[in-house]
């Protein structure tokens, strides 16, 4: 039963969004509609007295369908204003009464630009929300839609929604968990890169906790569910970020917090300058001058310019106020891995025993490396720059351990793996080379003999020094990273230069 109510909730509430996503995108229609119809009408009510200047009716009557077809909506929004006390249309109200004054005072032109303005303020702000709209729908087709139960020794794939806690459910290689759990049977490496960012696979067998959005490398695992779709580590994510992309932008909208005081305030001193003045346009003027939408166009185009920018730099800001917040850090907090470094395994140095060198060493590692989608493997065959010779080899791979390729023609075994199993094969490996190793460190032996060893790292990126540098020449005091980096790729003598 508890299920079934999860369940419907959670189709309701993909329903409403779902719902609101078409009804705004009705709504930014509709306005970009209306936009276009009143730049038309203005360009006829400017072009047509030039072409026929005998002609006074043309114009104002374009000008007056300009002026409902923007000025219609800004007055609906205006009422629901007052009606309802909200804040949110709190702007709408001056802009009414600022556009119907002008209109009655004969500025029909004015009553037109006035809210097509407005306008143009309200699709900006709204397409600064556009790209982390993207990211959102990109996370979410991340997680798997399905999965397969096992139930009375039967394989039976139903929707990931349904699954109950305690139920089993087997992963194949290259498919993505579903749902976090406890594996129950199998031994494989899960790339778990989407949630922690790490390049490095981690190691799981009867026992350990696996997540969704997280995928299977080499073999097949049997997994126990242990929480419901709507509470995996993967979904608190993108809830987290769905109610990030919420936040308003309060600093470019301010005045609708006082708004109530505002408005009253506004009316008075255009009512006063009207009285003894007995100058109606001044009164409008006035009127015009306090409509905030102006404000709002120049706070907003440097934002969108900013978010659209960062956005093709791969740098995702959920929220314009966020921007309007940089000029007081002065102390930035960096993820290590793929920001700093380049969020990939690489080789970063070859070790070898008496008598080898590294090209052979190298060359070796990658016979049986060639047969696996481990990121140690793809690290290794990265750097080879000559081809091979694997056809000659039968490859067996050892999950949380290592490979061996062997060729009976050839009368030879390669290993490639950790220490833990080198030492388990009885492949003696001197102090001296385990001395010089850092990083995730990979052995290599032929026939049982150490040959040498590779050292892999997340390697920092070539401009990472010159960032932190440029971050320091603005004011920010402080450059931290998390975690800490164990190479100390952080301090700018070891960073590299462009």
């Amino acid at each position: 039963m508890k299920e079934l109510e999860h369940l419907g909730t959670d189709r309701l509430e993909a329903l409403s969004e779902d719902t609101l996503s078409r009804s705004k995108k009705r709504k930014l229609k509709v306005e970009i509609i209306s936009m276009l119809i009143s730049l038309g009408c203005i360009l006829v009510g400017l072009i047509y007295p030039l072409i026929f200047p005998g002609n006074q009716v043309v114009a104002p009557l374009f000008y007056t369908i300009g002026f409902f077809v923007e000025g219609i909506p800004v007055f609906i929004s205006a009422v629901k204003g007052v009606l309802t006390r909200d804040m949110t249309n709190a702007m709408e109200i001056l802009v009414a009464i600022a556009i119907l004054a002008c209109y009655l005072s004969g500025q029909q032109l004015l009553s037109v630009l006035i809210p097509l303005i407005l306008n143009l303020a309200h699709l900006l702000e709204e397409r600064s929300l556009v790209g982390g709209r993207e990211i959102i729908d990109g996370l979410k087709k991340m997680q798997q839609s399905t999965a397969i139960v096992l139930k009375d020794g039967a394989e039976v794939r139903v929707d990931v929604r349904k699954l109950e806690i305690g139920e089993t459910i087997i992963v194949r290689p290259g498919m993505a968990i579903p749902i976090d759990g406890v594996v129950v049977s199998g031994e494989s490496h899960v790339d778990q890169k989407s949630l922690t960012g790490e390049p490095e696979p981690v190691f799981v067998q009867p026992g350990s906790n696996v997540y969704a959005g997280t995928i299977d490398l080499d073999t097949m695992l049997t997994i126990r569910v242990t929480k419901e779709f709507v509470d995996t580590s993967f979904s608190h994510i993108l809830s987290f970020l769905e109610k990030a992309e919420k936040i308003a932008v309060p600093e470019s909208r301010l005045i609708d917090r006082f708004m109530w005081y505002y408005i009253p305030f506004v009316l008075a001193i255009a009512g006063a300058v009207a009285l003894f003045s007995s100058d109606f346009s001044k009164a409008i003027a006035i009127l015009v001058v306090s409509c905030p939408c102006g404000h709002m166009l120049v706070s907003s185009a440097p934002m969108i310019a900013t978010l659209s920018v960062a956005t093709k730099r791969g740098i995702l800001i959920k929220n314009s106020k966020f921007i309007e917040e940089l000029n007081t850090v002065d102390t930035v907090v960096l993820d290590k891995t793929g920001t700093i470094t380049e969020g990939n395994l690489a080789l970063s140095s070859v070790v070898v025993a008496d008598g080898q060198n590294e090209s052979d060493v190298l060359l070796s590692a990658a016979i049986p490396a060639n047969a696996s989608n481990h990121p140690i493997s793809k690290a290794v065959l990265a750097a080879v720059r000559e081809p091979v010779p694997s056809d000659a080899y039968e490859v067996r791979e050892y999950p949380g351990r290592g490979m061996e390729a062997v060729s009976e023609s050839l009368n030879e075994t390669v290993s490639f793996g950790n220490r833990d199993w080198f030492r388990s094969l009885n492949i003696v490996i001197p102090d001296e080379i385990e001395e010089k190793t850092s990083g995730s460190v990979s052995y290599v032996a032929k026939n049982g003999v150490l040959i040498g060893a590779l050292c892999f790292k997340d390697q920092p990126k070539a401009d990472a020094r010159a960032v932190i540098e440029d971050l320091k020449s603005i004011g920010v005091k402080k450059v931290v990273t998390y975690p800490r980096m164990k190479t100390r790729c952080l301090s700018l003598s070891k960073l590299p230069s462009n």
